[in-house]
């Protein structure tokens, strides 16, 4: 019989959750430098399905940064509709600007930023579960915490969307890890059901963390768990010291995880169905207590490496001067071209489509979409702005759309996400209204 993540114990997410606790990882099954899709979307969809049908995989990490977007869709894609006992855990609350913000490149200052606004996050949580085309997500964790928003703000709408059923369970992501005053003080706001730190035999500073997790009940996720090449690479330190017990680095690794604490969650992550296969046999490897002494002291030569850069960036703020821009575009949504680069894409959400929808690409097209929603509603689109905030790359807004159908008046809430390039839109993702259901108020089916 196979060995599948069902064989080691399960962890009950949330204290009322059952997942087994050899998860999988999807971050790179999308393009180079976890940005675009995947080069090869087959590969990635037959992964997924032989993870979760075959090897008894029911934990999925994932986050709305992988892509961006990009990796969501690729899950629906592959798993839509999705087995009842498969937990997605997605992560939202930070920023990229490109697929080389994770990688060290001498004189270069990447840039990576936390964005915990109140209405960005609400917009973030309705936008994947429009991605994922799923009516609540499993687990949702800040990617990062946003130390320029009060954590009762950030956490408080991620409770409000917990209470409206988009939520099961909340969880906290960090860089390298959330300190334990920080849970404590989340803990206070809403229920913490995960947290997600750097954890590996290699780099094991988030014990603390770990401990913490232990006492209180909350699963730890570690993100890194192999380390990088010099712990699983051909000349590995892992991969040495796995030949005297006659298995692989990974295996090795992910292992010493499973071993090291019933709380911790393994999502490890490949894009090669062979090492797919061989990470589900971690189980399966069982030292003595003073083996694994050995092991760890064999990888405790290795250096620790750390992925993530220092963030930089500019502050968000209701004053940029791209806020400017994207409250003219809602004030006359037919004028979009006139604010828009030439490549500009519009990130078309798709909720009853498994495979999701195609890009549209470049002015005509989007001014396109816009022009039909206007015609549509018969020149009474109106938005009702609350909220507008924005950088030199990002812009976020939340709002009503108020209109006149058939002599009845209407109103839909909104939000928006905007990507921008020295001033101009280069990317639009469609609000998060449901567009199911408006577009069957506005173009409905014949009787």
């Amino acid at each position: 019989m196979p060995e599948t993540a069902t064989s080691p114990s399960t962890f009950r997410l949330g204290g009322e959750t059952p997942v087994n606790r050899l998860g999988y990882g999807a971050m790179h099954l999308t393009g180079p430098g976890m940005w675009g899709p995947p080069e090869d979307p087959d590969s990635a969809v037959r992964i997924l399905r032989r993870a979760v049908h075959d090897l008894g995989v029911n934990f999925l990490d994932t986050a709305d940064s992988y892509g961006p977007g990009h990796n969501e869709e690729i899950i629906r894609k592959a798993l839509h509709p999705y087995p009842d006992d498969l937990v997605i855990s997605t992560k939202g609350g930070m920023l990229r600007t490109g697929p080389r913000d994770w990688t060290h490149e001498e004189g270069r200052d990447p840039y990576i930023m936390a964005l915990g606004r109140p209405e960005y996050l609400r917009q973030q949580v309705e936008v994947s579960l429009l991605r994922l085309g799923a009516e609540s997500i499993g687990l949702y964790q800040l990617h990062r915490i946003d130390d320029r928003v009060p954590l009762a703000d950030q956490l408080g709408v991620l409770a409000e969307l917990k209470a409206e059923g988009k939520i099961r369970h909340i969880g906290l992501s960090g860089q390298p890890d959330v300190p334990v005053a920080t849970i404590e003080a989340a803990r206070q706001i809403t229920d913490i059901a995960a947290v997600e730190a750097l954890f590996n035999i290699a780099d094991q500073a988030s014990t603390p963390v770990l401990e913490y997790c232990e006492d209180n009940g909350i699963a730890f996720i570690p993100w890194f768990p192999l380390g990088h090449g010099g712990l699983v690479g051909p000349a590995g330190v892992l991969t040495k010291a796995a030949e005297a017990y006659g298995t692989s680095g990974a295996r090795l690794g992910l292992a010493w995880l499973l071993q090291r604490s019933p709380n911790i969650l393994a999502i490890p992550g490949t894009t090669k169905l062979p090492h797919l296969e061989d990470n589900m046999k971690a189980a399966g490897v069982v030292l003595t207590g003073g083996q694994w002494r050995d092991v760890e002291a064999q990888c405790a030569q290795a250096e620790a490496w750390r992925p993530e850069p220092r963030q930089t960036s500019p502050a968000a703020s209701s004053e940029h001067p791209n806020c400017a821009t994207i409250r003219a575009v809602y004030r006359d949504l037919t004028r979009i071209a006139e604010y828009a680069a030439d490549d500009v894409v519009y990130h078309v959400a798709a909720r009853d489509t498994p495979e999701g929808a195609p890009d549209l690409h470049g002015k005509h097209a989007v001014t396109a979409v816009e022009r039909w929603l206007a015609d549509k509603t018969g020149g009474t689109l109106r938005a009702e702005v609350e909220s507008v905030v924005a950088n030199d790359h990002w812009g976020t807004i939340i709002g009503t759309f108020h209109f006149t159908i058939r002599g009845e008046e209407h109103a839909e809430r909104f939000c928006g996400l905007w990507k921008f390039r020295d001033g101009l839109i280069t990317h639009h993702w469609q609000n998060a209204y449901d567009p199911v259901a408006l577009g069957r108020l506005l173009d409905p089916p014949a009787q």
